[in-house]
C-alpha cells in the first residue's frame, strides 16, 4: 500500500476515534445532568410534602399520603 493510502486511512480512523470521544464524552454529560435533575426533582417533591401536607412536622398518616401519592 503507498505511503499517501496508509496515512489517509490513518487519519481517517484517528478521526473517527475523536468523533466517537466526543459523542461518548456528551453522552455521559447528558446522562450525568439528567440524574442531577432527578435526584432535585425527588428531593424537592420531599419538601413540599413535608411543608404543605405535613406541616414541617412529623405525622402519624405520612407513611399512607407517601403510599397514596405514589400510587397516583
Amino acid at each position: 500500500m503507498p505511503k499517501k493510502a496508509s496515512t489517509i486511512i490513518n487519519s481517517e480512523h484517528i478521526l473517527l476515534h475523536n468523533i466517537k470521544e466526543l459523542v461518548d464524552r456528551a453522552r455521559d454529560n447528558i446522562i450525568s445532568r439528567a440524574n442531577s435533575e432527578l435526584v432535585l426533582l425527588n428531593w424537592n417533591i420531599g419538601k413540599l410534602i413535608k411543608s404543605q401536607i405535613l406541616l414541617d412536622g412529623r405525622s402519624e398518616y405520612g407513611e399512607k399520603i407517601v403510599a397514596t401519592l405514589s400510587q397516583q
